[in-house]
């Protein structure tokens, strides 16, 4: 349910109060921390308790010595009410119950024991009947416990009637409308005959709706309730609810993307999916894929070239970028040496393949300038390879560390007497993926070729990965996990990031350098003095 709708806190008051009262039993209240479970038990349970008199005599004063009435134990004739945190496992071993409510578990952390809300379903084991309640407002989409739960559940959603068609339909925040500018004139519109509900229409619809499920029950009952039911008056400065709402999203939209999250998590009472987290879609990055000048030149942006590696059982994935101001990047082409690594068939001709030399369409000439190698799979070969080639090649390996940088480079080994590059996975590819969701050329865009390996295949290698929230120990970190099996154009591409940020590039000096060394003609060319002599692939003239 949406925040402070007015249900589910009363929902789990309502449940208790009944056991209490009507069906004495043992009843264990689980929130994310014991602070958050002793504010439930002072702030809602207790006034409720005091208030009711079927309730009030049930327990004895909370003052009184050895009463049974404490903040985080409840004891009455034929059971008690214990309040726990599911961030202290001791306290909820102590207790059991045959009435389960476990809260806001979206805010709740793994722990070195597992899942909290499992760990509190073996608390009523001894009983036949359990009764057994999770309920929260989400969070991020991937990791959100109460939308896996909701997800196994029959998904029942508020159905309200439209007063002219009688249609029954949820409310959507797509149905939210008002004309630009004029927030106060929103209105709802009705999904089957377009007619446009006032707020005192959609307070009258929401009394009048039902309950209804749009899955199968197998079980357990789920129930989703977002804010647009809101039955509480408008604050003060707005004319009605529907006014508010839209103000609000007026508000949020132009604010940071965390401020959004608040609104869909709370409001609308949905899983958000960040830019990072929602994997790009390989279709459409394909079909910008651009001819980079006639014949496939050389794009003129190119200043510096890199090449990352990726070491497989049965051959060898590499691939060149080319990289100018602001780190706009361009895909050069894609290679594959097949072998076995153990042997040196394909890292030979992986050397051949880096001693290149790429035709520039200013006149100059580029060559490879940093190469990082995946050691990860078979160090040894790897190793013997970056020594052969170095100062071009580096050998690369993930960190285990979620929160580590782009790069870091430890001491040279005593035992290869190579530099191994570890790899902040996590943080490369978030700059990666963001940068994948740009849509315009720009400081750190990617730019694709048509053809030179890059394929459906490797555009669909390139979004095989999402990024997934989980919570260790009471942090937040996010990792990233494989939504499709092979993924080797992710790694190539982190490689070439790395390979880049081990050069330091002077992007202004680079490109007063390579200024100088113009074709004399092409400057003539483009000065006016001379015709420009016709351009040819880089492809075919790679080599000198």
């Amino acid at each position: 349910m949406a925040s402070q709708i007015g249900g589910k806190t009363e929902m789990c008051n309502n449940l208790l109060g009944y056991h209490m009262d009507h069906e004495p039993t043992n009843c264990v209240v689980m929130y994310p921390t014991i602070e958050a479970t002793e504010r439930y038990s002072k702030r809602k349970f207790a006034p409720m308790a005091r208030d009711s008199p079927a309730l009030a005599k049930l327990l004895s004063p909370a003052r009184s010595r050895d009463s049974g009435n404490t903040i985080t134990v409840k004891e009455f004739l034929g059971g008690s009410v214990y309040f726990v945190g599911a961030a202290s496992p001791s306290s909820l071993r102590q207790s059991s119950g045959e009435v389960l409510i476990a809260d806001e578990i979206d805010a709740m952390d793994d722990g070195d024991e597992g899942d909290p809300v499992e760990l509190l379903w073996k608390r009523a084991e001894s009983y036949d009947e359990a009764i057994k309640v999770v309920a929260s407002t989400p969070t991020r989409s991937g990791s959100s416990r109460i939308q896996d739960w909701f997800d196994k559940s029959d998904q029942q959603y508020w159905f309200v009637p439209c007063a002219k068609c009688k249609h029954y339909q949820t409310l959507r925040w797509s149905q939210v409308q008002w004309p630009k500018g004029e927030p106060k004139k929103a209105r709802i519109i009705c999904e089957k005959c377009g007619d446009k509900w006032t707020d005192r229409q959609r307070l009258d619809a929401y009394y009048a709706g039902r309950w209804q499920p749009t899955a199968k029950f197998t079980g357990i009952r789920g129930y989703h309730l977002n804010g647009i039911y809101c039955p509480w008056p408008a604050h003060r400065g707005f004319e009605n609810r529907l006014h508010e709402m839209a103000a609000e999203h007026l508000r949020i939209e132009a604010k940071a993307p965390e401020k959004r999250r608040v609104w869909v998590n709370t409001f609308l009472c949905e899983t958000y999916e960040e830019e990072a987290e929602r994997p790009p879609d390989p279709n459409q990055i394909q079909t910008r894929a651009e001819s980079y000048g006639d014949n496939h030149q050389l794009p003129a942006g190119v200043l510096v070239l890199t090449c990352g590696v990726d070491v497989q059982s049965d051959r060898l994935e590499a691939e060149i970028r080319g990289w100018g101001m602001d780190e706009e990047s361009w895909g050069i082409e894609m290679g594959r040496f097949l072998g076995n690594p153990e042997l040196p068939e394909p890292w030979n001709q992986l050397a051949d393949w880096l001693a290149q030399k790429f035709d520039h369409p200013h006149g100059h000439v580029l060559t490879i300038r940093a190469c990082c190698v995946d050691s990860g799979h078979k160090p040894k070969p790897v190793y013997a390879f970056c020594r052969r080639m170095y100062p071009l090649a580096f050998p690369v390996k993930g960190s285990s560390t979620p929160e580590a940088p782009l790069r870091s480079m430890p001491r040279k080994t005593t035992v290869t007497g190579v530099r191994l590059i570890m790899v902040g996975t996590n943080t490369a590819k978030d700059h990666l993926f963001s940068r994948l969701h740009l849509d315009k050329p720009g400081p750190r865009f990617m730019h694709f070729p048509i053809g030179h390996g890059y394929d459906e295949e490797y555009f669909a290698q390139l979004c095989a990965e999402k990024r997934h929230v989980r919570y260790l120990k009471g942090r937040q970190i996010h990792e990233y996990v494989k939504v499709r099996e092979r993924n080797e154009a992710i790694d190539l591409s982190v490689y070439n990031m790395v390979a880049l940020d081990l050069l330091n590039v002077n992007w202004e000096a680079t490109a007063k350098r390579l200024a100088k060394q113009q074709n004399p003609k092409d400057k003539e060319s483009r000065s006016g003095s001379a015709v420009a002599p016709p351009r040819t692939g880089f492809v075919s003239r790679w080599r000198r």
